[in-house]
């Protein structure tokens, strides 16, 4: 099973530990992070855009928390805004939808 901490494990430190804490209060006990009956893409381009929108828009800082490449990064991105969805531009946190 995928917990919390294997997403995290990269960032570590005491920033590691809060993420790893803040995450963990969002997540309802038992539950297995909604991950059951949902697609490893859509897990993926919610990691990828949560991680983005957590590094304030820094594409390069946000690759190196997920361990891929700044071009994996951008090409997700791209194929993510070819698919109509909203995308910050780089260096913008992405903005609460209405």
């Amino acid at each position: 099973m995928l917990t919390i901490s294997d997403v995290t494990y990269r960032v570590g430190g005491k920033r590691g530990r809060a993420l790893l804490d803040h995450a963990s209060a969002q997540i309802p006990e038992g539950s297995k992070l909604g991950l059951v009956g949902r697609t490893v893409a859509d897990v993926e381009r919610d990691l990828i855009l949560e991680t983005l929108n957590h590094c304030l828009g820094n594409r390069t800082h946000a690759a190196n928390v997920l361990g891929i490449s700044i071009r994996t990064l951008r090409n997700k991105l791209q194929q993510y805004r070819q698919e109509g969805l909203s995308v910050p531009l780089p260096g913008e946190p992405e903005r609460a939808s209405a």
